[in-house]
């Protein structure tokens, strides 16, 4: 049978919970009358980045985010400091063809896989306005998978008696059943991430804003190294994000 990847590892939640605790600091500055409160959501287009399994093809996952934020100027400069507090769907979707010895496609066998990852990530973001309404915004970002669902397909069209399809919840270590063989795995998915953001926002009254940004990912999502050649993927969320946001106040 084709290969099984991407099967995740449970970690500690504690880094990111002192992460979301900067957003109760923002809170109490709004005191000051300054700070400005809203919600946003809109559509994310997801893939990996670094290096996959010879033979596999790769498509980006569209999902959606959603959250709440401030905008916190800082004193009577251009610049805003604007936490947010995200949940957002991400992924990947792969197909990898069974590649031979001399490095053709065995046409006959394919396994495709559908990663669905929820996280809920802290972007710290300074945003800087170059004119009245347009600003572009740079800062980290921290996140904390909170799901994780992986669907496998695979298919050999020689032998449809190897066919098979498999669904993987979690972060824990688990088993599999293929063609009545139990199988064991270990999970080497991790749950913290974190990256940087680019963007820009716009905007467009007084309430109503919209944003583009791309998430750049600095962590490995999987750890797991190639069993044949024992290279690390090196895997990273690469994210792209359109949203829309309204001010409360």
């Amino acid at each position: 049978m084709g290969h099984y990847f991407f099967f995740t590892n449970l970690m500690n939640t504690k880094k990111l919970l002192s992460l979301v605790a900067i957003l109760g600091v923002a809170a109490a500055v709004h005191s000051q009358g300054n700070v400005k409160f809203g919600a946003k959501a809109g559509l994310n287009v997801a893939t990996f980045s670094g290096t996959f399994v010879s033979g596999t093809t790769v498509t980006p996952k569209v999902g959606i985010h959603a959250g709440l934020f401030a905008v916190i100027p800082v004193g009577k400069s251009k610049f805003s400091f604007v936490p947010e507090l995200l949940v957002s769907q991400q992924g990947i979707e792969q197909e990898l063809n069974q590649v031979s010895l001399d490095g053709s496609i065995i046409v006959s066998e394919r396994e495709t896989q559908d990663l669905k990852l929820t996280y809920l990530n802290v972007p710290l973001m300074f945003r800087y306005y170059i004119i009245k309404k347009l600003g572009i915004e740079l800062g980290p970002q921290f996140g904390y998978a909170i799901g994780s669902n992986s669907k496998i397909t695979y298919t050999n069209s020689a032998d449809p008696s190897q066919n098979q399809n498999l669904s993987i919840k979690g972060f824990e270590d688990g088993f599999f059943v293929s063609n009545g063989v139990t199988y064991s795995y270990t999970n080497t998915m991790k749950r913290f991430d974190a990256g940087v953001n680019f963007g820009a926002s716009f905007d467009i009254t007084k309430k109503l804003s919209v944003q583009a940004r791309y998430n750049l990912g600095l962590t490995e999502v999987d750890s797991r190294p190639d069993s044949a050649s024992g290279r690390k993927f090196n895997n990273k969320n690469s994210v792209f994000q359109a949203s829309l946001g309204y001010t409360f106040n």
